[in-house]
C-alpha cells in the first residue's frame, strides 16, 4: 500500500487536466494515489507517466505518419534533376541547383567523352590543308623519289614511304590549346619516312617560339603579312578561328 501524497485532494481539485493523469481512491481510512496511463487508460502507481515500458515505448504517433511529414517537409526544400549522362532522376537541395550529374562517376565519364570529342575535333583542324607543289623549295621531294608516299598495307603497301610531319606536335598544341592555325600551317611541316614519324610519336621537333618565327617568316616571304596578334591562347572551343586561317 503507497503512503498517500500530501495534499492529493487539493491538487485534483484545483487543476483541470490532472485528473487525466491521477486519481484518488478512499478505501476506508486510507487515501490511495494511483495514476492513469495516458497510452491505454489503466490504472498504476508506479513512477513516471506510463504504466510500462511498452506504452512509454509505443508514446509517439504512427511511424508512417510520421516519415510522411518528414518526406512532405524536405521535398519542398529539393529539386528533381535529370542526369545527362545516364538519364536518371536524381533529387538534390536547392541550394545545389547548378549541380548537372546524379554521381561522380557519370560526371568523369561525360567529361572524357567530352575531351575526347574535343581532341578528334582538334586533330581533324590542325591536318595540313596545303599543296606541296605550291612551295617547291621549302622541302625535300627526293624523299618522295627515292622511298614513295607512304601507303598503309590494305592501300597499296608502302611501309617505308614519307609522309608530312608537324614539327610541334599536334598533341602538344592540344595540350597547350594552341590555335589549330599555327599546327596545320605550312611552315610546322616536314617531310620524313613514316617509320621515323612514328618513332617520333608526340614530340616536338621545334619549340613553340620556333614555330612562331617561321610563320612569321613564311608569312612575309609568300603571303606579304606577319603574325597576327597573339592567337597563341585561344581555346580548342574556338578551333579554326584566325583570320589568316581562312586565306
Amino acid at each position: 500500500m503507497v503512503e498517500p501524497f500530501p495534499d492529493t485532494k487539493a491538487i485534483v481539485g484545483s487543476s483541470p487536466t490532472l485528473p487525466n493523469l491521477w486519481a484518488v481512491s478512499d478505501i476506508g481510512s486510507t487515501i490511495m494515489n494511483y495514476k492513469i496511463c495516458p497510452r491505454c487508460n489503466n490504472k498504476h502507481n508506479k513512477p513516471g507517466v506510463f504504466c510500462c515500458r511498452s506504452c512509454a515505448n509505443a508514446r509517439t504517433k504512427n511511424r508512417k505518419e510520421i516519415n510522411k511529414k518528414i518526406s512532405d517537409k524536405l521535398s519542398q526544400g529539393y529539386l528533381e534533376k535529370k542526369c545527362p549522362y545516364c538519364n536518371n532522376i536524381f533529387t538534390v537541395r536547392k541550394s545545389q541547383s547548378d549541380k548537372k550529374y546524379c554521381n561522380r562517376q557519370c560526371y568523369y565519364l561525360s567529361r572524357k567523352v567530352i575531351n575526347k570529342d574535343k581532341i578528334i575535333q582538334y586533330r581533324k583542324e590542325c591536318r595540313f590543308k596545303f599543296n606541296l607543289s605550291d612551295y617547291p623549295n621549302e622541302f625535300d621531294f627526293s624523299l618522295i623519289e627515292k622511298y614513295g608516299w607512304y601507303k598503309a598495307s590494305n592501300h597499296g603497301n608502302n611501309l617505308n614511304g614519307v609522309s608530312r610531319d608537324h614539327m610541334y606536335s599536334v598533341n602538344q598544341g592540344c595540350k597547350t590549346k594552341i590555335d589549330p592555325y599555327y599546327i596545320s600551317h605550312p611552315a610546322n611541316c616536314r617531310l620524313m619516312k613514316h617509320s621515323d614519324n612514328v618513332r617520333k610519336k608526340n614530340r616536338c621537333s621545334i619549340n613553340f617560339n620556333e614555330l612562331k618565327e617561321r610563320i612569321n617568316k613564311w608569312n612575309q616571304k609568300y603571303w606579304g603579312i606577319g603574325v597576327i596578334g597573339n592567337i597563341s591562347t585561344l581555346q580548342v572551343e574556338v578551333i579554326g578561328s584566325s583570320p589568316i586561317s581562312s586565306m
